[in-house]
């Protein structure tokens, strides 16, 4: 007898009463008995494919979910189902396109909106997921989770103030729920609204987790720097779930961060015991340790995941990149290369290997590891490559410009017309400048040039945000936080996020300090979120970036014939590019007494190892031979490693000069680097990269410094600061008239006396050194190519 759609129906409804009451098995056998009578009927398929995964019986479940998508009556849902059996597979391509076609399908279903925006988020792709979640929110207001979403996406964002907008609609929706009110409690303590408390309170009265709460919240605080709050809700934490390791690692951070060091380190030596036999939990514990300059610590930690896992690549690569962070050069050398036979292909151990080469002064064997890197990844520029390429004494001026000019070029940039900006086209009004540095931090020649400009920025005309993003924070970062009239921690932010937060902030003119370096986040300017991008102090060479507008340089290291090896228009400033200013200008005393009482001359060169190439090494041996009672004081951070002073020992013994003639130093703290000056007679700066940061400390402490000048910016800051200090005589063109210059002076006691007291006094009146004249040149500068700017917006 043939069915009726009566019966049929009657069917689909017994089939789907025994869905509903749990009963899977029954459903299954009673949805395909409708599909013998009538196999394409979309609602009946799809329903199966649902009772299939009640079931656990996920292919039949796909299958069952494929058919449906063919027919008409169910393909929208077929398809949205079909994107939930594939994201629960962690398939997120997969899922991604299913949701995407029944989102084509059916443009209003708010649950397939919310699950694409939830793979898009889950994948990373915040700012993606967001205009999903409001899609689905548009097709249904009431949807509690879309809205609370969406604010942890705009919180993730850094778009603080709509995070809270969309927390508080969710609150209306769900004004019991625990999750709101901590989500929203979150947002507020990162806006510094006291309202936080009490929609903590509420989520800690309401949640089924409280330590989970107490946690979160703790994280919030700290993110807004109120650490003392976050110690509070930290130690709840931990009292409530003791074994909670995320919690402990927070609670140590944060006794870190309010002096607590002796309870910081009690709360990490426990969760290191608590979980000894865990590495992934170990390595981050090292990590956090390691951000708060802690050494010693971190590395026993690594030591021990690599006891665990001595086959494991990332463990060894993790131990030796932090090996290499306190100059144990050599051994963290030989785990890069066990990294590497045990996983050829990971250029992050190539990486760290060609940094250990160049930090022993093996510069080109370090570029030469470089080049492999990037053959095994050539999606971004070498950073490192091109940062080694200025120490090299192998290479011209001309090939040092020719490879950033290639590196450069694969980051393409599309210009953005004036229009596109917000920005208000007024040439007199305030400007907003912001500054790009991982490098606010101790005695980094970056914090040591750029405070004395922070200070003396004039407020009424220029408004400061600092960008920073260290990989530890310390007085010198908080000095620097205080000195700006807006602080962005940006240190674990996306390129997207930081890029959106300049334009959000209307950044009229961003300066990058940084270019090639270590840490750089130049790669958030490749979209151009400010009108006009500058670079400036941290990278003594063209970026060769195309997105790069401008390079701050001075006409003695940038002079007129060279622009040919700059991309970027130059803006040169009057005397030094580099301002020199200390705080205090009679710290630390020179005491000349003790360099005349010395009878023998001492050169000395505080410089960097890498600046210490084969020609450097030649020149300083002559300089030597020809003063025969002479001596060579060598400090830097690298000569920690016996093996990196025994290869300059080499050295110089080859070039004849005898092992008893040489004294290497390894780090020390900031006051007894400065104190070492005294014990130096003559300084030595290096070719081709000569010094910045260490001439100027060299002259302050009373000792003269003799430089050789080169073709390119790096070769050239010698003699910039010294041209315009007055002391030209110390400027040569050639090596041999570097060389006469230093015996000169080592013959001249006399001289070398008068300039021990003199050079501090011609630094502190130098003009190049004068912070206050310095920054109202560098402000002029810039209000001339905001200038220019305005124009090309006004004319179109």
């Amino acid at each position: 007898m043939p069915e009726t759609d009566q019966s049929r129906d009657e069917a689909f409804e017994n089939a789907l009463e025994l869905h509903r009451s749990g009963q899977f098995e029954a459903a299954v056998e009673a949805y395909r008995a409708i599909l013998e009578q009538s196999l394409k009927n979309g609602a009946v398929t799809l329903n199966l494919g649902h009772a299939l995964r009640n079931l656990q019986r996920e292919d039949e479940a796909e299958t069952m979910f494929r058919q449906a998508t063919e027919l008409p009556d169910s393909a929208a849902g077929a398809w949205y189902n079909l994107g939930n059996l594939q994201a629960s597979r962690r398939d997120f391509e997969a899922a991604e396109g299913a949701y995407r076609r029944a989102i084509e399908l059916q443009p209003t279903m708010a649950p397939a909106h919310f699950q694409l925006a939830a793979v898009l988020r889950d994948t990373g792709r915040i700012d993606e997921a967001i205009p999903q979640f409001r899609h689905a929110i548009e097709n249904d207001p009431d949807l509690t989770s879309a809205h609370m979403n969406l604010g942890n996406c705009l919180r993730a964002t850094g778009r603080l103030a709509e995070a809270a907008a969309a927390h508080r609609t969710a609150l209306t929706l769900a004004p019991e729920s625990w999750e709101v009110h901590y989500n929203l409690a979150r947002v507020l303590e990162e806006l510094g609204d006291p309202a936080a408390e009490d929609h903590v309170e509420r989520a800690l009265d309401l949640s089924p987790q409280p330590a989970a709460v107490h946690h979160g919240y703790a994280e919030a605080a700290a993110t807004r720097g109120a650490f003392a709050r976050a110690v509070e809700h930290f130690q709840s934490a931990v009292a409530l779930e003791p074994a909670q390791f995320y919690a402990q690692v927070g609670l140590g951070r944060a006794y870190m961060r309010t002096g607590r060091r002796e309870e910081a380190l009690r709360t990490f030596t426990s969760t290191a015991r608590a979980f000894d036999g865990n590495p992934a939990l170990l390595s981050q514990l090292a990590t956090a340790q390691w951000r708060l300059k802690l050494r010693e610590e971190p590395i026993a930690l690594l030591r021990r995941v690599v006891q665990l896992l001595p086959d494991n690549p990332d463990a060894l690569v993790n131990l030796a990149r932090a090996l290499s962070g306190v100059w144990a050069a050599e051994e963290s050398l030989d785990l890069c290369e066990k990294a590497l036979a045990l996983s050829p292909g990971r250029s992050d151990a190539r990486l760290l290997k060609g940094y250990g080469l160049v930090e022993m002064g093996r510069v080109d064997d370090g570029i030469e590891a470089f080049r492999r890197a990037a053959a095994d990844d050539r999606s971004w520029p070498n950073a490192s490559l091109l940062f080694s390429s200025l120490y090299s004494d192998k290479w011209t001026a001309a090939d040092v410009a020719d490879l950033h000019r290639t590196e450069g070029a694969r980051w393409s940039s599309e210009p953005r017309p004036a229009a596109d900006y917000s920005n208000v086209p007024d040439v007199e009004r305030r400007l907003r400048i912001g500054y790009l540095s991982p490098d606010f931090k101790g005695n980094h020649p970056v914090a040591i040039f750029h405070k004395p400009l922070l200070r003396n920025h004039d407020r009424k005309d220029f408004e400061i945000f600092a960008y920073s993003s260290p990989d530890y924070v310390d007085e010198t970062t908080a000095e620097i936080q205080q000195s700006v009239d807006y602080w962005r921690d940006v240190t674990d932010w996306p390129d997207a996020r930081l890029a959106r937060t300049i334009e959000e902030d209307r950044i009229d003119i961003l300066i990058d300090l940084a270019g090639h370096t270590a840490k750089t986040r130049v790669g958030a300017l490749r979209g151009r979120p400010a009108p006009i991008q500058a670079c400036y102090i941290g990278y003594p060479h063209s970026t060769s970036l195309p997105f790069i507008d401008y390079l701050i340089a001075d006409d003695i290291v940038a002079p007129p014939l060279a622009e040919n090896l700059f991309t970027e228009t130059l803006l040169r400033v009057e005397g030094c590019v580099f301002c020199f200013a200390p705080d205090d200008p009679a710290w630390p005393p020179i005491e000349p007494e003790i360099a005349r009482n010395r009878q023998q001359v001492v050169f000395g060169s505080f410089n960097h190892v890498p600046k210490l190439t084969d020609s450097t090494v030649m020149l300083w041996s002559q300089i030597l031979r020809r003063v025969p009672d002479s001596r060579l004081r060598l400090k830097a951070a690298p000569f920690a490693d016996p093996g990196i002073q025994e290869r300059y020992r080499r050295l110089f013994v080859e070039q004849g000069i005898a092992t008893d003639r040489l004294a290497f130093e390894g780090p020390s703290e900031f006051p007894e680097l400065m104190a070492a000056y005294r014990h130096i007679d003559i300084g030595h700066d290096p070719a081709p990269y000569n010094g910045g940061t260490t001439t100027y400390q060299a002259l302050w402490m009373g000792v003269p410094v003799v430089t050789l000048a080169g073709d390119n910016f790096c070769s050239r800051m010698g003699a910039s600061i010294l041209q315009n200090l007055g002391h030209e005589a110390m400027v040569t063109e050639t090596p041999e008239a570097y060389i006469d210059a230093a015996v000169a002076l080592a013959n001249d006691a006399p001289r070398r006396a008068a300039l021990r007291t003199e050079l501090r006094e011609t630094i502190l009146s130098a003009q190049s050194c004068n912070a206050e004249r310095f920054t109202r040149n560098l402000e002029d500068k810039l209000r001339a190519v905001w200038r220019d700017w305005c124009r090309q917006r006004t004319t179109g």
